[in-house]
């Protein structure tokens, strides 16, 4: 009798939706506390906010230049359509990871598994730790971990019986395409999609095959049909508002076509980390004119600017690093005013690829062959590095990091913080980090207190007075004791708002200066002085911040347990279906796809990270974060699935009988 027949019942929606509400309040409640930060970056958060600015406005993209067309539209067209309603994007992002979590529960009850499990793969990707940092800032990885979820609770719904019905291959197309024009990881997403496809015609492989047309056909046909709706409809658009049939510029075939040309010229010497080198540039320089015209930027102030971001991560303080050249290719040809329009920019691109194709080909230039869209050609600078690169990458899948109170930077302008209050709904309560007011009095004795500052630990000066308020008590105090001619006005009050959550004064320091020049830098003490020059007092000091309760320490605990529990299940999940292997016990047909699927979904997207990691730039924590969760769901699929193996195996043959009967 195969284990199938051993299955439990399969739970109600009502018996999974019960248990997930709670679980969602719970996180709501331990994030109540946290809001999108403000990060004045042209080129990711900043560029979001504003391209969902333009689209909540009905300006498509809003007015063209080189930012335009940078990113793909599908993040920044979900916090158009989430902020009709008004609720705060941190809300939000919370509410659609949640929404996914339990469409793969609900995908996973369906293969038979326990509700308990559904229940646990929930939490585990409602409550990943890695969720509590990406979260909190406006970039497309929250919201493609929510999307790759449903994707992948679409793509394991095929495997169920009966074949998802057409609205749940809508739901499921509309996650590929959602998905697709978020980031630039076609060839990751259609392999994911054809793997489970796959899957799915292995398991039916001995059904009727009309049977197989009539009932799977339609569940794999219409996400298809939805991501070429959305493509052609995005293309359009942009077609129609910037005169390019292209979903964004880093894949516009002038753009592509140039970068490939630029990064086969071999250089004197192949580097890791550096596909186009000086040498290379100055090679291209002399054979394409077009190219030249970027020169004097290339090679001028924006190689040192650019350099700067590099050289702490990479180590590489002398040249464009791979990651960082595509920008500042961009920013050249935009410093030589080639990007009036799109059709014009990518013609100039066009031009260049042109020129140093026809180079290449003359021997002008000596060549290689050209690379596979932005991977590095010449793989020997960096495929030594790889296995590090893929043991970093899984690493960091399970280690934890601390959490920060968020509150934006200081250095974020007030335009920029205005923009993402508008755009992500930040609610105010959350966004000042709080404020810092110390009052007291100072004077000198043989000079002029001139001013008074309040400096964080760091020397920065948050505010400054040289109003002063008369003191009385001051005067009389001192002459009761032998010192008479205390000015008056001695008292001084500050007030700032703080540049981050953490706490400032015990690092504070008062700046005390006078009439000669002289400036004594003290501790905010209750009462001082700073020698015989300068007097002063602190009457009173307070800081207020965001508080978060007991949520801090719960959120924090989570952090610490995490990489515990991944190892232990790790740990059961390698060594029960070894002992499965050993009593010769088969899982599910189902249930083993689910497991293949989360492992090439897993696997791939670590294999791809490892890749950048190698040859590109370093890879953060919220590259990892899309799978995460699921790694954790892939482990608790397989140790359930193990687990009720041997327990049909182990049980008592009457109660089995019963089972079967029941």
């Amino acid at each position: 009798m195969s284990a199938a027949a051993f299955a439990p019942p399969l739970p109600t929606r009502r018996s999974l939706g019960g248990p997930c509400f709670l679980l969602l309040l719970l996180k709501l409640w331990l994030v109540h506390d946290r809001e999108i930060v403000a990060v004045d970056n042209v080129y990711d958060q900043v560029r979001y906010a504003r391209m969902a600015d333009s689209l909540g406005s009905g300006q498509w993209l809003g007015p063209y230049d080189r930012y335009t067309l940078l990113r793909r539209p599908g993040y920044p067209l979900w916090i158009a359509l989430v902020r009709l309603p008004g609720l705060p994007l941190r809300v939000t992002l919370e509410l659609t990871v949640a929404l996914a979590a339990w469409a793969l529960a609900r995908s996973l009850t369906l293969l038979h598994l326990p509700r308990a499990l559904a229940v646990a793969a929930y939490a585990a990707v409602v409550f990943h730790p890695h969720g509590f940092i990406v979260h909190d800032e406006m970039l497309a990885d929250g919201f493609y971990a929510a999307g790759l979820t449903a994707l992948v609770a679409g793509l394991v719904r095929l495997f169920a019986d009966p074949p998802p019905s057409v609205p749940e291959s809508v739901l499921t197309g509309l996650a590929l395409a959602w998905l697709w024009h978020t980031r630039p990881e076609d060839t990751y997403l259609a392999g994911c999609f054809v793997t489970a496809a796959g899957l799915a015609l292995a398991l039916r492989r001995r059904r009727p095959r009309d049977w197989i047309v009539r009932s799977l056909g339609p569940a794999l046909a219409i996400p298809i049909l939805c991501l070429l709706a959305a493509t052609i409809a995005l293309r359009g658009l942009n077609f129609a508002r910037y005169g390019v049939f292209v979903g964004h510029e880093l894949f516009a075939p002038g753009f592509v076509a140039a970068y490939g040309e630029l990064a086969r010229i071999e250089p004197d010497a192949p580097r890791r980390y550096v596909s186009i080198p000086a040498t290379s540039r100055a090679a291209a320089y002399a054979v394409s004119p077009a190219f030249r015209t970027l020169q004097p930027h290339l090679e001028g102030h924006l190689r040192q600017s650019w350099i700067v971001d590099s050289c702490p991560w990479l180590h590489v303080c002398d040249d464009y690093a791979n990651g960082w050249f595509v920008f500042a290719l961009r920013d050249a040809a935009a410093w030589s005013g080639h990007y009036v329009s799109a059709a014009e920019t990518d013609a100039f691109y066009g031009r260049v690829a042109a020129e140093l194709e026809a180079a290449c080909a003359d021997g002008r230039l000596r060549c290689g062959t050209r690379p596979w869209g932005f991977l590095p050609p010449r793989p020997r600078s960096y495929l030594p590095a790889l296995p590090g690169a893929l043991v970093k990458v899984a690493r960091l899948l399970i280690v934890s990091f601390p959490l920060y109170p968020p509150g934006d930077p200081e250095t974020t302008p007030e335009g920029v913080r205005a923009l993402f209050d508008r755009v992500a709904s930040r609610r105010r309560s959350l966004t000042i980090a709080g404020s810092v007011s110390v009052a007291g009095w100072a004077f000198s004795p043989s000079g002029r207190v001139t001013s008074v500052a309040l400096q964080d630990g760091d020397g920065r000066v948050l505010v400054s007075t040289s109003s002063f308020v008369p003191r009385p008590d001051v005067v009389s105090h001192f002459a009761a004791r032998g010192l008479p001619g205390v000015p008056l006005a001695t008292g001084f009050v500050l007030t700032s708002r703080k540049p981050a959550a953490s706490a400032l004064l015990p690092s504070a320091r008062l700046a005390i200066a006078r009439d000669d020049g002289s400036t004594s830098i003290v501790p905010v003490a209750s009462v001082g002085d700073a020698g015989p020059d300068v007097r002063y007092a602190v009457d009173a000091r307070e800081e207020t911040g965001p508080s978060a309760g007991i949520a801090a320490p719960v959120r924090g605990a989570l952090v610490d347990l995490h990489p515990r529990l991944v190892v232990i299940l790790t740990a059961l999940a390698a060594a029960a279906p070894l002992l499965c292997l050993g009593l010769r016990l088969r899982p599910r047909a189902d249930v083993a796809a689910a497991f293949l699927l989360l492992t090439f979904v897993v696997a791939a997207r670590v294999g791809l990270l490892a890749l950048v990691e190698a040859s590109s730039f370093e890879v953060g924590v919220r590259y990892v974060y899309p799978i995460a969760g699921l790694l954790t769901v892939l482990l608790l699929v397989v140790t359930a699935e193990a687990g009720g193996l041997l327990w049909s195996r182990l049980r008592p043959p009457d109660s089995r009988l019963r089972g079967a009967t029941g």
